[in-house]
């Protein structure tokens, strides 16, 4: 194997989610840190499992509050080689080479981290028809209860998306998050072409 993996133990003291409050105080919409936690675990278990089933045993990410439960699954288990990168644009290259090295690699990133590794991925990925599957952490929709900042993803992901001819699909509700992920990482190797999976609605609502 080419690859030594070096696992870095993540702490999940340092990303903590935007309505993550101390003491179990409720937020602004009624729930509480411990109800909002275990659903965002929930959720992050059937990510972390579809990518363990699909076959995937390489991830690269750069730490977000939106996807830090399933990035923090993923991290701590044997299964996979995971590389934390400073940008996104690394995570790209990382990927790449794990692919050449005879990996099947994953980059799990938030929207704002797609539009950093969109010449990586154009000049690299999408050029040399390096497959990797992409799971964007998807924001911005119309009922999504994410802050104004977000609205410029709604308007943004899926067109540089399309400008760079990666095929996407949408996972929506925690239950079609399994067959959809599964699914997209069939058609990246196959195609040896880069698929996303936008992550949103209830899989990423608080």
């Amino acid at each position: 194997m080419l690859f030594q993996p070096v696992k870095i133990r993540y702490n999940s003291n340092v990303l903590l989610s935007r309505f993550e409050l101390t003491n179990g105080i409720a937020d602004g919409y009624g729930k509480t840190t411990e109800s909002i936690k275990t659903m965002k675990q929930k959720y992050a278990a059937i990510v972390h499992e579809a990518l363990k089933e699909a076959g995937i045993n390489f991830v690269a990410y750069l730490p977000d509050d939106q996807i830090h439960d399933a990035q923090k699954m993923i991290t701590e288990d044997p299964n996979f080689i995971t590389v934390g990168a400073t940008n996104e644009a690394e995570a790209v290259s990382a990927c790449a080479g794990a692919w050449l090295g005879g990996a099947k690699p994953a980059l799990l990133i938030a929207d704002s981290g797609f539009l950093v590794a969109t010449w990586p991925l154009a000049s690299l990925s999408v050029s040399y028809g390096i497959p990797m599957l992409i799971l964007i952490a998807h924001r911005g929709e119309v009922g999504d209860r994410a802050n104004w900042r977000f609205i410029t993803y709604k308007f943004t992901t899926e067109p540089i998306l399309q400008a760079l001819q990666i095929p996407y699909v949408r996972a929506s509700h925690p239950e079609e998050t399994k067959e959809v992920i599964m699914g997209a990482k069939l058609s990246t190797f196959l195609w040896q072409h880069p698929v996303a999976v936008l992550l949103s609605g209830e899989v990423l609502r608080d």
